[in-house]
């Protein structure tokens, strides 16, 4: 076996116990060196998140491994708006960054991988709907379907109206959808009467 064969065994090893996702200091537990983890850099064996975390390539899975893999990153990221939306299935669109919530007193935040885009929200709206799900690669930290349809009507002009009125429709065909909680969230986050004209003649549409 070649060191190279060996180096890449050693580094995949450390994964199968942490769900494919490395810290820096679990690998030096595991009595790999710095060198080793450039080595597995280089050849493409793990990818860096931000500095200090690590995903084992191979088990790439698409937009859910990037979601907990961002959810891993900080304790602050909730997964929001246009990839949210695309979690939940309920729009067509396909974001080019992972979108993500943070508290706006929290700076500093740097990803190498994936590609994202901060939202900065208030501290007396961060934490509304807030949930986490467990996914086949891990759990991610996500905005909950009534708070994602309210951020993409209170974003409308960035994210697009049509994006907007179209997760509308598929969520109120939804077998888990909750307008009550829909119109609460909607309230607080001061967007009801933007929604209201939106959602009154889907529904009506849906009961036909």
């Amino acid at each position: 076996m070649s060191k190279k064969t060996d180096i890449e065994k050693k580094i995949k090893s450390c994964f199968k116990y942490n769900n494919y996702f490395q810290q820096t200091s679990q690998f030096l537990k595991a009595g790999i060196h710095p060198r080793e983890i450039k080595t597995a850099l280089e050849n493409g064996w793990i990818i860096r998140i931000k500095h200090g975390l690590y995903m084992l390539a191979d088990a790439y899975n698409g937009l859910e491994t990037d979601l907990v893999a961002i959810t891993k990153a900080s304790k602050y990221t909730v997964i929001c708006l246009a990839s949210a939306l695309q979690f939940y299935n309920l729009t067509t669109y396909i974001s080019p960054k992972i979108t993500i919530g943070v508290p706006n007193n929290v700076s500093h935040l740097k990803f190498e991988y994936p590609p994202v885009k901060l939202y900065y929200f208030d501290k007396s709206t961060y934490k509304i709907g807030i949930t986490r799900i467990k996914t086949n690669s891990g759990i991610i930290r996500i905005y909950d379907l009534e708070r994602t349809i309210c951020d993409a009507f209170r974003f409308r002009k960035e994210l697009g109206e049509d994006i907007a009125v179209e997760s509308l429709i598929n969520y109120v065909k939804r077998k888990d959808s909750n307008i009550s909680k829909l119109m609460e969230y909607a309230s607080m986050l001061r967007i009801k009467t933007v929604i209201t004209p939106y959602l009154i003649p889907i529904i009506t549409s849906a009961m036909e």
